[in-house]
């Protein structure tokens, strides 16, 4: 008998490898397993049946009556059944809940507490009871936790921080009590483990904390031990390798530092050995020796632990260097000339080399000829094995007379030019030229004016010949002009140049008003007043011509102003001349193709039908003046289907086409679209409009009314024929209704 919400575990001490099945009323936390949870119940009377079978017994059953009286039942946590370590300490309950009163004891004896959370070592396994009461419930609620402590030991040897130097390895053993237990080493990296467990060899790479655990059931032991590793440079060799240096030379011998710097490694030591021909302390990194004899030198590296240790070895030989003499020591010659270099040398050398190897014969000889474009220093080297020995020799080269041309070679005529701007007094110098005249000329820096293009040869002497020549370019043209002419007033009139020479600029200054006219060869003025105009013709290096010619006025010819606009809609009209009308004048008009609507006079008005050119010759006295102007006619066709009016279903979809005969023509419809086609379904008659536009600013526009009509059905039945109806569409507005029957 239990009060309302009890909680409480059925069978807690259930059989080893029973198979439980539970029946009955519902409140059970499972039906299939050994010890199900009951929680939950009301008020009233709960039948639970429990069957049972093993691989030794057949089914078993039994049936549990539990009442459920009215009264809140005490409320606890309990822990769940657990294995734990022996000689640890476990938590039997939970959180305190206000109201409740707790009551604990065990089996075997021994535990009492009346805490909500009581906490006890048991030695051998125990079952704890809890009595739960409260105020609100007569009877107390009874429950039970089982602990069973776990007897299980782990040791692991070595047992403290283990130092290894990279690349090694050290085996550890772990025992276990009772022993079969199994054995987990994490991290697996670096480790080599037996099948056991209990055999681990630990290589890892880096310093590592490795941790050792056991189990059994619910207990767990677990040890750790440290592997600090410690670590030299992989590549400690030394460099240059098994070497040979000449006798006197020093060396250096280092390990790579381009893969590492010591610096990386401040814990590391180094003892060189033996100390013959060193130059710097037994304990650097890099040694630098100088034996007298063949050697082998070794260096000890540790890191500061002493677990690491690598022993590097090399060895040096020595080589006789060789003996070179160069002849002649000093030599002086002209550019172009050549000297004979020599070499002599000890026995024993395997080869010699000249360099540089520019203007020498050969490079490997023992007597090249030298014919050097500078002065020049020659070193010959001879070789025995790796060993060398050099001399030089110095091939002066005397500095030729200066000659420097102006930088402005391209004159115009009657310039002059100075044809040597840098010269050696004590050099003599010599000019000839191509340029008829010009003769002889025993100067250092001549001054000569050209009139046509020539070169010109100077040789200079100082003890050695210098020759070199220049051209000099002289730009010759001639302009011819057209002379003085009279025109009438505002009348065209063209000025023309003629050069003799391809290239070259134009430019046409009006000298009354210092504004230019025109950059081209011809020139179209059309003055009021007479006027002067200058042409400036510039060519070659900035060389100029001028001329001038005068236009006078004599008499002035109707002035014709056409329209700035001569694009036309049709229907438009247009006035040809707007300019002022000169007493006297006369006008004569004439049309291509011929025009019905012009008529002669100053300024007529036209309205041609197609694109037309109107000529026009205006008369003043002797003063004359012929134009012509084109005028465009714009002329277009708008067709649009249907048109001008169709009947349709009211929301049936009709098309609209519009077409009009010119390509770049646009459309735009009253309902707001803007392609030449629409697809519309009105309710109700409805008329659209298109604007066609082409051309300037030309248009045509038609409408289409779409008579939108509802429709209706129409069903018919005749008399001695039974309701079999046919319906039709019919039209109204004249196009009648029409129904039929069989027969």
């Amino acid at each position: 008998m239990v009060c309302t919400n009890a909680q409480f575990t059925l069978n807690p001490l259930p059989l080893p490898n029973g198979n439980y099945t539970w029946t009955g009323s519902p409140g059970l936390s499972c039906y299939d397993c050994p010890s199900p949870k009951v929680s939950g119940l009301g008020p009233g009377v709960y039948t639970y049946i429990a069957r049972v079978s093993g691989p030794s017994c057949t089914e078993a059953s039994d049936t549990l009556h539990i009442t459920v009286i009215n009264g809140a039942a005490p409320q606890y946590v309990i822990s769940p059944n657990r294995e734990i370590c022996l000689g640890d300490s476990v938590e039997l309950g939970g959180p305190v809940v206000d109201g409740t009163f707790y009551n604990w004891y065990s089996v075997p004896p021994g535990f009492a507490s009346n805490k909500a959370n009581p906490k006890d070592k048991p030695p051998v396994p125990t079952l704890y009871y809890l009595s739960a009461s409260n105020s609100t419930c007569p009877l107390p609620a009874l429950d039970s936790v089982r602990v069973i402590p776990m007897a299980l030991s782990l040791s692991v040897t070595p047992s403290d921080t283990v130092k290894l130097c990279r690349g090694n390895s050290r085996t550890f053993q772990a025992m276990v009590a009772p022993t079969g237990q199994p054995i987990e080493w994490t991290p697996p990296t670096g480790l080599q483990i037996n099948a056991s467990g209990t055999v681990a060899i630990a290589s890892p790479w880096v310093s590592t904390l490795y941790t050792v655990t056991a189990r059994l059931g619910g207990c767990s032991r677990s040890r750790q031990i440290f592997v600090a590793v410690d670590s030299l440079p992989e590549h400690l060799e030394i460099l240059p390798a098994d070497t040979a240096i000449c006798v006197g030379d020093s060396i250096a011998l280092t390990s790579p530092i381009a893969i590492f710097h010591p610096a990386d490694y401040p814990d590391m030591t180094f003892k060189w050995s033996p100390l013959t021909g060193a130059l710097r302390p037994d304990t650097v990194f890099e040694m630098v020796v100088r034996p007298s004899q063949p050697t082998i030198y070794r260096r000890i590296t540790r890191n500061k632990s002493g677990v690491c240790t690598d022993t590097a070895t090399v060895i040096v030989r020595l080589t006789p260097k060789p003996q070179i003499t160069a002849n002649p020591a000093n030599s002086l010659i002209c550019p172009g000339d050549t000297v004979l270099l020599s070499a002599n040398y000890s026995a024993g050398v395997t080869s010699i080399g000249w360099s540089p190897g520019a203007g020498l014969s050969c490079t490997g000889c023992d007597e090249p000829l030298a014919a050097p474009g500078v002065t020049t220093v020659y070193i010959v080297t001879a070789k025995i094995e790796n060993c060398s020995a050099s001399d030089t020799v110095f091939v002066d080269l005397k500095a030729l007379a200066p000659v420097q041309f102006p930088p402005d070679l391209n004159l115009c005529p009657g310039d002059s030019i100075h044809l040597n701007t840098v010269f050696d007094d004590d050099a003599a110098y010599t000019w000839t030229s191509t340029h008829p005249g010009f003769g002889t000329i025993v100067k250092p820096a001549p001054t000569y004016f050209p009139v046509q293009t020539a070169t010109y040869f100077v040789e200079a002497f100082n003890g050695c010949t210098r020759r070199d020549t220049v051209t000099v370019f002289v730009s010759a043209a001639t302009l011819n002009l057209d002379g003085d002419t009279t025109v009438c007033k505002n009348a065209p009139v063209t000025l023309s140049a003629l050069v003799n020479l391809s290239g070259g600029s134009f430019q046409w200054t009006n000298i009354m008003s210092g504004q230019v006219e025109g950059t081209m060869a011809a020139l179209t003025v059309a003055p009021a007043l007479s006027t002067p105009y200058e042409l400036v013709f510039t060519y070659g290096d900035n060389c100029r011509l001028r001329d001038t010619a005068v236009v006078s006025i004599d008499g002035e010819a109707p002035e014709i102003i056409f329209p700035a606009d001569p694009k036309l809609c049709p229907g438009e009209r247009i006035v040809l001349n707007s300019g002022p009308v000169l007493a006297g004048s006369t006008y004569v008009w004439s049309a291509t193709p011929p025009d019905p609507t012009l008529q002669q006079g100053s300024a007529p008005e036209v309205a041609p039908t197609q694109n037309t050119a109107y000529t026009v010759t205006a008369t003043n006295d002797a003063c004359k003046t012929i134009q012509k102007i084109d005028v465009t006619a714009y002329k277009a066709t708008l067709t649009v289907w249907p048109y001008p009016d169709t009947i349709v279903c009211a929301g049936s979809p009709v098309l609209l086409k519009a077409s009009g005969s010119e390509q770049s023509g646009t459309y735009e419809w009253s309902s707001g679209e803007l392609s030449a086609e629409i697809l519309k379904a009105p309710d109700q008659p409805e008329s659209y409009t298109v604007v066609y536009s082409y051309g300037d600013t030309c248009s045509l526009k038609k409408t289409v009314l779409i008579n939108a009509v509802p429709s209706f059905d129409l069903a018919v039945q005749c008399a001695g024929y039974q309701p079999d109806q046919y319906r039709r569409n019919a039209y109204a507005y004249g196009l009648g209704v029409a129904a039929s029957k069989p027969g």
